[in-house]
This record gives structure tokens, sequence and C-alpha cells, in this order.
């Protein structure tokens, strides 16, 4: 029965598309009750109306007849969210067997190969030594539909548009934070010398890291320029490369690396602390492109960070503010918001915005609030499943985050292809399974199973750690990695915006930006995570692979760390254990940009007028060095635009490069007037004869000469007509649109300033 009701469900799905209903949005359907309920006035079939009694029988009868098929065809349980309490649990290993990766060791080995494979920063010199590339090398294949719609770039995502790929501080922290409860201890040290050499200047000063860096050399206190994906100074970025000090220096007892978590907490501190606020917390972005809006994420992160240096004041700052984000949400009401407007400085005013799937998980994890019954609310709500776009039930619906996704593409060797994938979507707004935050969400799952599902159950809890934890071993064994979304299409498919495509352009997050198919570094290592927390149903938990908790062993004391300086730059790199210092800098200068010579020679070439290429081409590169407080949703907006932009410049540069060929041109004239000298010739009989047996049969006849300029005056006008519509630009009137564009322009610039003087107040 509960198969055929699922059945019966999807049946009505395609009852809806194919009929035609005069409400272009009918109300979504509510199934929690086992209710069918369908706005069905106005509803026709085959031309005509159908009631609502009429549609709930050919629902029934296509539910009988999907069921029939679908049982005989040998299929189990259909996509479908968490079983409800007291039903049997299903068995999620059996189906895929052969496609998960067998044992723990042998899923954790494809974790470790994968980030010891991963590309590194190569201008900091060594082997090992570099941040992690974040997306790729390479793709996993966009799918068949054709390289405008599903053909990825190689060799990582916006490559086309900003040649380089992203090496994130976030995700190099989680590997960092992954390679320590691995005991992969030197394997970690790479990583946290990479992140010292771009934390302290020469001087010794610390300066916070930007959100993302590129292959090109950078150095302390550069958030521009070649060497910077990104240049926001995110709080909670910079909390993770905390924890990854942290935990290190706890495992290791190395005081140095606890002296740099600790600069790093006291540098948030001073510039983004809202203490002195009621609701406390932290701002999320500092200077030197500051934003006044406070992260309910970014605060989990940094009361973690406080709590596991026993900095308690400004734990319990970001703890209150995660608490105050409780029940904000008018669509999610238990749910945490992800946080507060951005007009003001600690801005308390809090926006509508998508519950998102890390705020309620990572809360969880972190035990930043307390409150049992929030924590049950909220794990309730992430547990529904809103339903798929493909099936034409989840469009548009906001209430849950689990999801179900099919793989149609699978790996490149063809494994995990028609896999049925069970995860949570980034956001409510979103869809599609996003495997970094999945990993995390069942972290944050088996969290609450073990301290609070006996007290407050919540139906289907254990089926969905499960089913997505198998999912995830999966994807391990198909990939050798996790990709970031298994759904195919490229960026060109996300922004078409149409979910219930097969090949929708990724895991839409719903707020601005996408994951696509490629190998991703925090996903596959929260995927590592999880499986040292808890690698299967009834095993032991090790609270020690949680990174929100505090480390198992006890972190070197603020006297301790203070006096060792050894694994810092101006340290000299003599600490224990090998630990020491930083990279070596760059050859040839830290910019790379290749000195006097490359800018005199450029400057030889763009001294003239820019052609439209190099002046788009300038655009593109200005947003990715001169505007590095830009979201990296906002830069795909942009980068988006100006590919439009390109395509309807190269349009009119067409028409303007390509003139009408002059023998074309000289050919039709010179056989337009050898046609019209000619005509009247044939027209002459035709005119003697015009008036015979009338009045005017005796009277001067001018009519052929009337007739022949008129026809003459036309065909020659439609004539240079045609030639001007070939040849547009000289008889447009674009200096007034010129006009138009400097003084939007100038507004906009103008509007701009305004702005940043209001924020900077």
């Amino acid at each position: 029965e509960a198969h055929f009701a699922r059945v019966g469900i999807s049946a009505v799905h395609v009852m809806q598309d194919l009929t035609r209903p005069l409400n272009p949005r009918p109300r979504p359907m509510q199934t929690s009750q086992g209710e069918l309920l369908l706005e069905s006035s106005g509803l026709r079939v085959c031309g005509r109306r159908v009631s609502a009694r009429g549609a709930a029988l050919l629902g029934v009868a296509l539910a009988a007849l999907c069921g029939s098929l679908w049982l005989a065809a040998g299929h189990g349980a259909l996509p479908a969210g968490p079983p409800a309490a007291g039903t049997s649990k299903p068995d999620v290993t059996a189906p895929g067997k052969d496609g998960v990766c067998s044992d723990r060791e042998t899923c954790l080995s494809i974790v470790d190969a994968f980030l010891e494979r991963q590309p590194r920063q190569s201008f900091m010199g060594g082997k090992g030594v570099g941040l992690m590339q974040t997306f790729g090398p390479d793709s996993f294949d966009g799918g068949p539909c054709g390289d405008k719609m599903c053909k990825l770039v190689e060799p990582c995502p916006n490559y086309e548009q900003t040649p380089h790929c992203r090496f994130d501080v976030y995700d190099n922290a989680l590997a960092a934070i992954y390679l320590t409860r691995r005991g992969r201890l030197e394997e970690a040290r790479s990583v946290l010398k990479s992140f010292l050499y771009l934390l302290y200047d020469d001087k010794g000063g610390l300066k916070l890291l930007a959100a993302s860096y590129t292959d090109a050399p950078a150095k302390a206190g550069d958030y521009q320029g070649v060497g910077v994906a990104d240049g926001a100074v995110d709080t909670g970025n910079n909390a993770w490369v905390g924890l990854a000090f942290t935990h290190f220096a706890a495992e290791t007892g190395e005081a140095c690396y606890a002296r740099v978590a600790r600069d790093i907490l006291e540098a948030l501190r001073h510039d983004v602390s809202c203490a002195d606020d009621e609701m406390g917390g932290f701002a999320a972005r500092g200077p030197p492109y500051p934003h006044n809006y406070r992260s309910t994420e970014h605060n989990i992160d940094v009361f973690s960070l406080s709590r596991a240096l026993n900095s308690s004041a400004d734990a319990e700052s970001a703890a209150t503010f995660v608490r105050s984000m409780w029940g904000h949400s008018k669509q999610a009401p238990d749910t945490y918001v992800t946080g507060t407007g951005d007009a003001a400085h600690c801005d308390a005013t809090i926006p509508l915005a998508a519950a998102a799937a890390d705020v309620q998980f990572w809360s969880l994890l972190a035990d930043a609030d307390p409150s049992a019954a929030r924590k049950n609310a909220s794990v309730t709500f992430a547990l529904r499943n809103p339903g798929s776009a493909r099936y034409k039930g989840g469009e548009g619906r906001i209430d849950g985050l689990w999801q179900i996704d099919e793989d149609l593409i699978g790996s490149p060797g063809g494994e995990g292809k028609g896999q049925e994938l069970y995860g949570f979507r980034f956001t409510s707004w979103g869809n599609g399974i996003q495997w970094e935050n999945t990993a995390s969400a069942v972290m944050g799952l088996v969290h609450y199973q073990q301290k609070y599902q006996r007290d407050a159950p919540v139906a289907g809890l254990d089926e969905a750690i499960s089913r997505a934890r198998v999912s995830i071993r999966q994807l391990l064994q198909a990939y050798q990695a996790v990709p970031a979304s298994v759904l195919g299409g490229n960026i060109n498919a996300y922004i078409k915006n149409d979910h219930a495509a097969d090949y929708p352009g990724g895991s839409d997050t719903g707020i601005g930006w996408t994951y696509l198919r490629y190998p991703h570094v925090a996903a596959s290592t929260w995927a590592g995570l999880l499986l040292l927390y808890q690698d299967d149903d009834g095993a032991p938990v090790d609270d020690a692979a949680n990174p929100f908790a505090p480390p198992r062993k006890p972190v070197p004391s603020k006297d301790k760390s203070d006096a060792d300086d050894s694994c810092l730059p101006s340290g000299g790199g003599s600490g224990s254990k090998g630990g020491g210092g930083s990279p070596p800098p760059p050859s040839g200068g830290g910019g790379g940009g290749g000195g006097e010579r490359t800018r005199a020679d450029l400057e030889a070439i763009y001294s003239g007028d820019l052609t439209p290429s190099a002046a788009l081409t300038s655009l593109s590169y200005g947003l990715m060095t001169r505007l590095p407080s830009l979201e990296v949703n906002e830069r795909i907006a942009l980068e988006a635009l100006l590919s439009v932009l390109t395509s309807d410049i190269a349009s009119c540069e067409k028409l303007l490069r390509t003139p009408i060929p002059l023998g074309y041109t000289r050919y039709s004239v010179r056989f337009l007037w050898i046609w019209l000298t000619l005509l009247p010739f044939a027209l002459t009989n035709t005119f003697v004869n015009f008036g015979v047996g009338t009045w005017w049969e005796d009277k001067p006849k001018p009519v052929l000469v009337l007739a022949m300029l008129f026809i003459g005056f036309i065909f020659l006008s439609i004539e240079d007509i045609a030639v001007q519509i070939e040849e547009p630009f000289a008889i447009l009137p674009l200096h007034v649109q010129h006009q138009w564009l400097l003084r939007d322009a100038e507004q906009t610039r103008w509007l701009m300033r305004y702005g940043s003087r209001q924020r900077g107040r």
C-alpha cells in the first residue's frame, strides 16, 4: 500500500504535466497525511473540462498502471523521504553492494589518495607545499546534451572567464583538520605552512586571509591581484583556519600552532566583533572590504574556535547570536535563519532568506544552542522531502531539505550510472543534492541520534543516516572522490533555471550559484570526517572527528604558545619535529606580474584605442583584480552578462566589418538602371492604347512618363534602403545612445561612492 500511495503521487504529477490548468502555478500537493489535494478547477484533459472527482479517478487509474509496471519490473521502493516511524528499516546496503567501498579503511584510503594527488600552488616551492585546488582537476563530464548546455570547462569551473583555478581557504582548512585526525600529520603541516606564509608579513604581523587564492604568487595582506581569486576577508573562513591550527597544536603539542590560532581569534575580535550589541556575535566580513551583516554559520565557526581556545567571552558572544537566530523565518519558522541584514554596523534586521542546510546541521554539531526542542524541530524540518522537480512535485517548494537524485551520467568509466542517491540540498530554495553539506549533515544527524533521539525522537532519522551514508560511499567507489554534485549540465543550463531538466546545471543553491560535476575537496574531506566519526550503522562514534568539538587532547596554554614562535616566518623554522617555518618566497618578485618590462610592453600595446575584445577582457580582468569583495555568485552573474555582451558585440562587428561586396552593389545598380531604361519600351503599347474609346483618345498622354518616374523612384529607394540596412552604423544616432550610457555610468559611479561613504559611517 505504501508503494502504491507513492506511485499515486507520481502518477498525479504525470497527470498534471499532461493537462493544461488555467492557473499556471497550482497549489502544491500535500502528502504528509496521505491526502492528495489537487486544485483542479479549470482543469482540462484532451480539451474537456474535468471535475475534481474525474481528476482523482484519472490519478488512481494512472497509479494502478504505473504501479503494476513498476512492480513487474522488479523495482524496490520509490524515491521518497525517510519512512515514517514504525515502518521496517530498508536494506540500504544490499542494492549497492558492488557499488560501495567495502570497508572503512578502503573508503578512507580513497579520500587520502584524492587529497594527495590534488594540484597545489606551485609558487611556494617544494612538493606537497601550497594550498590544494578546490575543484578538479578536470570534470566528471556534464552529460550528453550538447556542448552549449552540458560541456564543462576544463580544468576547473569558470576557467574560460577567469583563467585560473581556485585554492579556497575553507576547503584547505577542512583538509588540514581531516589529515590531523587521520594521523597524517606531515601532510597537515604542509597545508598549515602554506597558511603561515599567507598570514604573516615580513614584519611578523598577522593579516587575515582572503577567501581564495590562485596559483599565481601572493603574500600576506594581498586582497587583490592575479594571486587572489576572492579577496573577501570572511570571518568563517578565518575561523576554520584557526580551528585547523588548534586541532594540530593539540594533537602534536606544538605550542606555536596554538599561538597562530589565538592570533587569528584576536584579529577577528579586533576587526568584526559585535560584542557590545544585544545579539552579540561577529560580523561576516572584515576590512579591506567590510560588510555589516552577521552570518549564523560564521558565528558557529567562531564559537567552536573560541571554545577550543578557552575564550569564554567570545564563545558566549557567538553562541548568543546563534541562539537569537532561531525562529525568525516566515517560510520555515522551525529553523535557524542565515543571518542579519547589511545596512548598518552590526545590523540587527533579519531579511527574508532561504533555510540553509549548513546552518541547521553545523549548529547541531557545535552544540551552540543547548535547546533540545529547537534541535528536534530543525532536524524534523530538514528531513522533510519537498519532492523532485523532475517529477513535477517539488518545483518551487520550500518545505524541507531532503532530496533524491539519480546519477544519469556516472563516473568517466561509467560506474555509478543510474544509481539513486539520497542527501540534502544546499538551501530550501535550491535543487539537487550538495554533497559537502550532505556529509556534514549526516554527522549532525548521528550526533543527534546519540544525544537527543531517545528523549526527542525524530521519525525516519535512522533511515536517513543510512541512506545518505551509503550514497556517499557509493560516490567514493564510483568517482574515487566525492563530486560537488552528480547532476549534469553546465553554467548555461543553470542560467536557464529548468530544474525539471535531466541536466539542470548542477546542484542549484537557490541563492545565486551552483555546484557542478567536479571533484570537490570540501565534499571529499567531509566524507572522510564522516567515516572517521561513524562509518556504518551501529559502529562506535569518535567525537574527535567532529571538527566543531574541542580537541581530545589539551591545547597548549597561552603562556606556552606566546613564548613559542618557531613555526612563524620570523622564527626561522627551528621548531621541534621539523616544524618550522613557512615556504620560501616566490622567485621573481611577489606580484607574479613580470616586472617593469612587461608593464612597458603592455602600455605600448594598449596605447591606442582598445578593441572591443580587449575592452571586454579588461573588464573581466578588472572584476577579478579590482573588485575582490564581490561574492562568487556576483562574479558569475557579471561574467555571464559580459558573455552576452561579447556575443552582441560580435554580431555588430560582423555587420560593421563585413560591408557589401563592391561588385554586388555595382552590378545590382547597373542591372536596375538597365531594367528601368528598357521598361518604357515594354509599356509603350499598353499606354498608347490607354485612352482608346475615351475622351482622352486624342489628348497628350504623359501617363507613361509619370508611371516611369514613380516606378523608378520606388525601386531606387528600395535599393538605397538595402544598402543602408547592410551598413547601418553610419546613419543610426549612436552618439545619442553613447551619451545616455555615459550618463548612466556616471550616475551609477556616484551612487556606489555614496553607498561606500554611508557604509563607512
